[in-house]
This record gives C-alpha cells, sequence and structure tokens, in this order.
C-alpha cells in the first residue's frame, strides 16, 4: 500500500511541476502520515495556482472541471 503511494506521489510530482505548484517528497510524506493541514495547504496552493492562470474553479460545472483535468493529464502525458 505504500509503495502505491509513493507511486502516485511520483506521478503528481511531474503535474505540480507543469503547473509551478512547490511539491518535494517531504509534502509527500507529510500527506501520507496525516499531518494536520499538509493536504489542505496543497489544494489551496494548487486552487491559487490555476487562477492566476484565469481559471475560476467556482463558476465551473463538473463536467467542465472533468474536461479541463482531462485535458490537463493528456498534456502532461504527452510531455513525459
Amino acid at each position: 500500500m505504500r509503495e502505491a503511494k509513493i507511486q502516485n506521489f511520483i506521478l503528481l510530482e511531474r503535474v505540480f511541476e507543469n503547473i509551478n505548484v512547490p511539491f518535494d517528497s517531504n509534502k509527500a510524506k507529510k500527506i501520507m502520515e496525516g499531518k494536520r493541514g499538509c493536504a489542505s495547504k496543497l489544494l489551496y496552493q494548487i486552487r491559487s495556482t490555476l487562477e492566476k492562470k484565469g481559471i475560476n474553479l467556482e463558476n465551473l460545472s463538473m463536467k467542465k472541471c472533468k474536461m479541463i483535468i482531462k485535458r490537463f493529464l493528456f498534456i502532461t502525458y504527452i510531455i513525459f
């Protein structure tokens, strides 16, 4: 189980790097250990970064969110 979590964070690290969200193994470790506030801080950083790029998450429907995520993941997959 722990190995799967590590692999997931390794994949996410590339995504965070592409959108300029600071992320490293220390943050991943803290999230996996359930340290209070670590996951919410990361989510806030993601949200802030996306809003700086002009993506207002509050005005997006779930369908649009899924479409943006799929496109983003596809682009990220192509880059790597």
